[in-house]
C-alpha cells in the first residue's frame, strides 16, 4: 500500500527529476543530509540508480579515418566480438533458433581484453581497438526510475514524533534555503502527505455538511431552536475532551484525528439528545416544575449515556494502547472518541441541567411578561 501510495517502499517520499541520472543522485544525497537535519524526518533512504558497472567505448574518428574506418565499422566489430552475430539458423521441429557466435570470455570480459580485439582494415591490417577507440570502466544506471517519461531519483522517509503537515513544511523549507536546483530540475512530494491533503479538502465539505445535518436532525428531535442549541453544545465539549486526549498522550492531529471528532459528534449528540426529550416530557407533558425535571432527566438519563460511553471506550481501547502495524492511522481516533465520551459523560452531567434550567426559566417569565403587557 506505501508503493502504491508514495511510489516506493516507504511512508512518504520526494522525487528529484531531472535530465542527468547523475545530478539527480547528487540532488538526492544532498537531500538526504539536509532533512536528516529536521526534527521529525526519520527512517530516511536514498534509492540509488548508479552502481552497476558498464564499458564504454567510444570511437576515435580521426584514428579511424587514418586507417580508413569510420565508426560503424568498429561498431559491428564490437558487436560481433562482445555481443555476437548470428551467422545462421538451426531448426527443431516447427521452430529456429539463431545461432549466434562471439569471443571466448577471457577475450571480451575485461577492459583490458577489449582493448586488445582487432580491427580489419581495408588495407588488410588488424589493428587493436585501443588504438581506434578510448574505452572506460565507469558506474552505470542500475535502475533509472521515471515517471511520465522524466527520469527522478527517489528519497523515502518517515514522520515520527511530529505532525506530518509541519515536519513536511519544514523540511521544504530547509531544502528551499540550503539547495539550489538547476533550472531543469524540480521535486515533487508523494505519499502520505498528499493523502493528507486530499482528506483535508473532503473534510472542508463533510464537516459543515455534517453540522447542517445534525442541526436538522436534533431539532427534528427536540422541536424547539433553544433545545437545540442544547444539544449542540454537546459537540465543542466533546471536541474539547477530545484534544485533551490528544495533548496527555502526545498525539498529533491528523487525517485519523479528524475522523474521530466527527464520529464523537455523533456520539454527544446522542446522549444530549436523550437528557433533552426525557427533560421535555418531565416539563412538559407531566407538569414537573423546570428544576425537578432538569435534575431527574440528568440523573435517570445518565446510565445510558454511560453505557455508550463504555462501550465506545472499551472498544477502542485495544486501538488506543496499540504500538503495532497500522497503529499510527487508527490510534488518533481512538484515543479522540474516548477523551470526547468521557468528557461529554462527566460535563453535561452538570452542563445540560443548568442550561436546561436557565433557558426555560427565561423562556417562561418571557411569556409571562408578554400575557401581562
Amino acid at each position: 500500500v506505501e508503493e502504491a501510495v508514495a511510489g516506493v517502499k516507504g511512508e512518504n517520499s520526494v522525487k528529484i527529476f531531472g535530465p542527468s541520472v547523475e545530478q539527480n543522485e547528487a540532488n538526492a544525497e544532498a537531500i538526504v543530509q539536509i532533512m536528516g537535519q529536521v526534527p521529525g524526518i526519520a527512517d530516511l533512504g536514498l534509492f540509488r540508480s548508479l552502481g552497476q558497472p558498464a564499458i564504454k567505448i567510444t570511437p576515435d574518428r580521426q584514428a579511424c579515418a587514418r586507417y580508413g574506418l569510420n565508426t560503424g565499422d568498429v561498431d559491428s566489430v564490437i558487436q560481433a566480438a562482445v555481443g555476437g552475430v548470428a551467422v545462421t539458423q538451426v531448426f527443431e521441429g516447427e521452430r529456429s533458433f539463431d545461432l549466434t557466435i562471439r569471443w571466448l570470455p577471457e577475450h571480451r570480459g575485461s577492459p583490458e581484453a577489449i582493448q586488445r580485439i582487432t580491427v580489419a582494415t581495408p588495407k588488410g591490417m588488424s589493428i587493436p581497438l585501443a588504438q581506434l577507440a578510448k574505452v572506460e570502466l565507469l558506474d552505470g544506471p542500475a535502475t533509472i526510475y521515471r515517471e511520465n517519461g522524466q527520469r527522478y531519483a527517489p528519497v523515502k522517509f518517515s514522520v515520527r514524533n511530529r505532525d506530518l503537515a509541519s515536519a513536511i513544511e519544514a523540511a521544504q523549507q530547509k531544502i528551499a534555503v540550503d539547495l539550489h536546483l538547476p533550472y531543469d530540475s524540480h521535486l515533487e512530494w508523494a505519499g502520505e502527505i498528499n493523502e493528507l491533503k486530499d482528506a483535508q479538502q473532503r473534510l472542508m465539505f463533510i464537516v459543515p455538511l455534517s453540522f447542517v445535518l445534525i442541526g436538522l436532525l436534533s431539532y427534528l428531535a427536540v422541536r424547539s431552536w433553544m433545545d437545540t442549541l442544547i444539544v449542540l453544545i454537546d459537540i465543542p465539549v466533546a471536541c474539547t475532551g477530545g484534544i485533551l486526549a490528544l495533548l496527555v498522550t502526545g498525539e498529533h492531529f491528523s487525517v485519523s484525528a479528524a475522523m474521530g471528532f466527527v464520529s464523537i459528534f455523533g456520539i454527544a449528540i446522542q446522549d444530549a439528545i436523550l437528557v433533552v426529550t426525557y427533560f421535555q416530557r418531565l416539563h412538559l407533558q407531566e407538569g414537573h416544575s423546570i428544576v425537578v425535571a432538569a435534575r431527574e432527566a440528568a440523573e435517570k438519563r445518565f446510565r445510558p449515556v454511560l453505557m455508550t460511553t463504555l462501550v465506545a471506550c472499551l472498544g477502542l481501547l485495544p486501538a488506543a494502547v496499540s504500538n503495532g502495524i497500522g497503529a499510527q492511522t487508527q490510534k488518533p481516533l481512538a484515543i479522540v472518541v474516548i477523551g470526547g465520551s468521557l468528557i461529554v459523560a462527566i460535563l453535561t452531567r452538570v452542563l445540560q441541567p443548568t442550561l436546561l434550567v436557565v433557558s426555560h426559566t427565561w423562556r417562561e417569565a418571557r411569556a409571562k411578561g408578554h400575557l401581562h403587557a
